[in-house]
């Protein structure tokens, strides 16, 4: 198995009637590491995975790989595995042909093709609707199917653009760990922060086509140590009327409010004050150490949810 890196350098990239999304942007991608990208919608994630697939064609810079340049398509394709979110599949086609016919177009052959069917079935747990056509299939199902698409040819990088939506807890588990066993380049689209901590080995923050962190997780968290508090509140409280000090970052989602903070002490000071002056609105409250959500939403004030916006300090009013 030949490990490879990946680099964009100095990529210049928009699309039609948007301002440019990346200019003179560069990021090199260790070989045999999962690497994730972070960052709210907008913000380059996918369109890297596409500029290294050759989906999409930046107007200046270049796409390496181990510091080549691989203009055949024929040869990159072969190269890279990709597993979107969904595929638009054949739904007349049965799920044991779907893999020999990808691996085909791929140029596999015969006698590597029947070995990879196997393993795949095997491996994604594909045998009780293996004789199924697609369009019978549950949507967990097609997506194991993408993700069997996505390795038919046994590639050496993988992009992965969200592939785990939709699918069972148990069942994400052992597909991120199935993925991590082939030592293959993983570079992984994700609004799944716990996923990325407990995955990546490196994090790759984007903001509006820059890179704001490239860290391994564990790094960057003690970097940048942000305490994180939830208080829950009643139905029919005004949350807009919560104000906390201009230290704390807050993000409002339903009835719950999240506070981050650096410092341990100020936190605990607010939350106590905050606690005795709505005692009647609060339902429950806790603390948590630091973690890589707490770290991105205190460091960057960034909410990575597809759900969330960036948020405001909310100003302690005088």
């Amino acid at each position: 198995m030949t490990f490879m890196k990946v680099s964009l350098n100095d990529i210049k990239f928009k699309y039609p009637k948007e301002e440019a999304l990346f200019k003179n942007f560069h990021v090199s991608i260790k070989k045999n590491e999962i690497t994730c990208l972070l960052g709210q919608n907008g913000s380059g994630k996918s369109t890297i995975l596409k500029l290294i697939l050759g989906a999409v064609s930046a107007s200046e810079g270049s796409v390496l790989f181990d510091n080549k340049k691989i203009n055949n398509t024929s040869k990159k394709s072969r190269l890279i595995g990709y597993i979107p979110q969904s595929y638009s599949l054949d739904g007349e086609m049965f799920v044991k042909d779907i893999i020999p016919f990808i691996a085909s177009l791929h140029g596999l052959e015969k006698n590597n093709i029947d070995e990879r069917k196997a393993f795949l079935e095997h491996s994604l747990g594909l045998t009780p609707f293996f004789n199924k056509q697609i369009k019978k299939l549950s949507g967990g199902q097609k997506q194991l199917v993408n993700i069997a698409i996505g390795l038919a040819h046994n590639p050496e990088i993988l992009l992965l653009d969200e592939p785990f939506v939709g699918l069972d807890f148990n069942v994400k588990l052992n597909l991120i760990s199935f993925l991590k066993s082939l030592n293959k380049t993983i570079i992984c689209v994700t609004h799944d922060i716990d996923l990325a901590e407990r995955n990546a080995d490196t994090i790759i923050l984007l903001k509006k086509g820059k890179i704001l962190e490239q860290s391994k997780p564990a790094a960057l968290i003690k970097k940048h140590p942000y305490i994180t508090a939830e208080i829950d509140f009643k139905e029919g409280v005004a949350l807009n009327n919560m104000i906390f000090k201009e230290e704390i970052y807050v993000d409002f989602q339903n009835r719950r409010a999240t506070l981050f903070c650096k410092n341990t002490s100020l936190m605990s000071e607010e939350i106590e004050r905050f606690k005795k002056e709505h005692d009647e609105f609060i339902i429950g409250s806790r603390v948590s150490q630091n973690n890589l959500t707490s770290t991105l939403m205190g460091l960057h004030n960034i909410s990575l949810s597809n759900l969330k916006r960036e948020k405001k300090v909310r100003k302690k009013k005088k």
